[in-house]
C-alpha cells in the first residue's frame, strides 16, 4: 500500500515537472513575439525555473525508477541521520525556491500583461500552488516523524532484513 503510494506521488511529480518544463520551453519558443516575454526570459526567475525544474524532474524519474525497480541497501549509519535531515531539508529548500521563483515569475509577467501562454501559466499557477502545499506538507510530515531513535530502529531493521535474504 505505501509503495502504491509512493509510486503514485512521484508518478504525480514527474508529470508536474515535465508539465513545468513544457510550459517554459513553450515561452522559450516565444512563438507570440512578445518583446515583454524577451526581457522575462533574462531574470533569475526564469533561468532558475528552467534548470531546476529540469533537475527536479530527471531526479523524480530517477527516484520513480528507484522505487519500482530496487530494493534498498544499507551501509553505515554513523552521521547518516543528520545527513538524511540535511539532504531532505536542502531539496525541500531548492523546490520551495522553484515554486516562488515560478509564482513571482508569472505574477509578474500578468501584471505586464504579458499575452504568452496564459493558459498553460493560469493552469500551471494553480498546479503549483497544490503542489507547494502537498510539499509543505509532506516535510511537515517528514520532519516530525524522523526522530533519530526510529531512524536507527529503521537503519537495524533494513540490515536484518538484508541478512536474512543472502
Amino acid at each position: 500500500m505505501l509503495k502504491s503510494f509512493l509510486i503514485l506521488v512521484q508518478i504525480l511529480f514527474i508529470a508536474y515537472y515535465a508539465y513545468v518544463c513544457f510550459v517554459f520551453y513553450k515561452l522559450y519558443e516565444n512563438t507570440c513575439s512578445c518583446k515583454k516575454l524577451e526581457a522575462f526570459k533574462e531574470t533569475w526567475n526564469f533561468k532558475y525555473v528552467s534548470v531546476v525544474s529540469t533537475l527536479f524532474l530527471l531526479f523524480n524519474m530517477y527516484q520513480f525508477m528507484n522505487v519500482c525497480c530496487s530494493s534498498q541497501v544499507g551501509g553505515k549509519n554513523e552521521g547518516l541521520y543528520y545527513q538524511t535531515l540535511l539532504i531532505v531539508s536542502l531539496g525541500y529548500a531548492a523546490s520551495f525556491v522553484n515554486d516562488y521563483a515560478l509564482l513571482d515569475l508569472f505574477g509578474t509577467m500578468e501584471k505586464k500583461n504579458c499575452p504568452c501562454q496564459t493558459k498553460h501559466r493560469d493552469q500551471l499557477t494553480k498546479t503549483t500552488y497544490v503542489k507547494l502545499g502537498a510539499n509543505v506538507l509532506f516535510y511537515i510530515h517528514f520532519m516530525g516523524t524522523l526522530d533519530k531513535k526510529m531512524f536507527d530502529a529503521l537503519l537495524k531493521k533494513i540490515k536484518k532484513q538484508q541478512k536474512g535474504n543472502r
